[in-house]
C-alpha cells in the first residue's frame, strides 16, 4: 500500500519517461558505435550470377603447352633443352592460374551500405568509401560498367550518411534527459517541462528521419533488384531506427503529459 502511495500521476509519468529514454540511449549507442552498422547497417545487396561465375582460361593452353613439350622431346635436342621446356611450360601453367585467380578475385560478391560507408565486397577484401562517394567507381576493381554492381554504387554515390540524423537525435535525446534531470532537481518550471518537451520532439523527429531514410533506402534497392536479379537484405539499423522512433514518441507524449498534470 506504502509503494502505491509513492506512485503519484508525477512519479510514475517520471519513471516511464526514465525507462524509455534509457531503452532509446541503448539503441542510440548501437546504431552509432557497432562497428557493422558503419559498413553494413543499412542495406546488403548480394550478386548471386557473379559469384557463381569463374573466369578461367580455355584448354587450348594446356594442350598447347602438351604439344610444345612434346615436340620438344621428338626433337631429341638434348636433356638441358627438354628440361628447360618443362620448366617453361610450368611457368606458363602457373601464370595463367594467378591471372585466373586474379580476375576472379576481382568480381564483386556484394555490395553494402552502413551508416557512415559504401563498401564492395571480394571473395579476399573490401573497398570502402565514405558516404557521400564522390566516384563511386573508384571501388570497383574490374571495369564493369554495365552490370547490377554499377548501377547499385551509382545509386548508393549521392546519398548522405544517415549517421549524421542520428547522432542530432541522439544529441537532443540527451538534452532532454538533462533537462528532465533538472525539472526533478531544481528547475520546477512549467517553462522547462516545455523545453523537455521541444527537445524530446526534435529528436523523436531526427529518428523518425533516419527510419524515413532507411526504409527508402531499402524500398529503392528491392524494387531495383527486380530488375538487375540479386537479392538485397535488410540491415539492422531499419529495426533499430523504429525502435527508437516508438520509444521517442512515448518520450514525448509522457512530456505532454506531465505538463496536463
Amino acid at each position: 500500500m506504502l509503494l502505491f502511495g509513492l506512485l503519484t500521476p508525477h512519479t510514475l509519468t517520471s519513471l516511464l519517461y526514465g525507462t524509455t529514454s534509457l531503452v532509446i540511449v541503448v539503441v542510440s549507442f548501437v546504431l552509432l558505435f557497432k562497428p557493422a552498422n558503419h559498413t553494413r547497417g543499412l542495406v546488403t545487396v548480394q550478386f548471386p550470377t557473379l559469384q557463381s561465375r569463374e573466369i578461367s582460361f580455355p584448354d587450348s593452353f594446356d594442350s598447347f603447352a602438351s604439344l610444345a613439350e612434346g615436340a620438344t622431346s621428338l626433337l631429341n635436342f638434348g636433356t638441358v633443352i627438354e628440361s628447360a621446356a618443362a620448366q617453361a611450360t610450368s611457368a606458363v601453367m602457373d601464370a595463367l592460374g594467378s591471372a585466373e585467380s586474379l580476375l576472379n578475385n576481382s568480381l564483386p560478391n556484394n555490395v553494402t551500405v552502413g551508416t557512415t560507408h559504401v563498401c564492395v565486397g571480394y571473395a579476399t577484401h573490401s573497398q570502402c568509401g565514405s558516404l557521400p562517394l564522390n566516384d563511386s567507381t573508384s571501388l570497383l576493381e574490374f571495369p564493369l560498367p554495365i552490370s547490377p554492381v554499377a548501377l547499385f554504387t551509382s545509386i548508393f554515390e549521392y546519398i548522405p550518411p544517415v549517421q549524421t540524423f542520428l547522432i542530432v537525435a541522439t544529441a537532443f535525446l540527451f538534452l532532454s534527459i538533462l533537462i528532465g534531470v533538472g525539472f526533478l532537481t531544481v528547475l520546477k518550471s512549467r517553462w522547462v517541462l516545455l523545453l523537455l518537451v521541444a527537445s524530446s520532439f526534435l529528436s523523436f523527429l531526427f529518428f523518425l528521419v533516419s527510419t524515413f531514410y532507411a526504409a527508402i533506402l531499402y524500398a529503392v534497392s528491392s524494387l531495383v533488384s527486380g530488375i538487375a536479379g540479386v537479392i538485397v537484405e535488410r540491415g539492422e539499423v531499419l529495426s533499430l531506427s523504429i525502435v527508437a522512433v516508438v520509444f521517442g514518441l512515448a518520450a514525448l507524449l509522457l512530456g505532454l503529459v506531465r505538463i496536463i498534470l
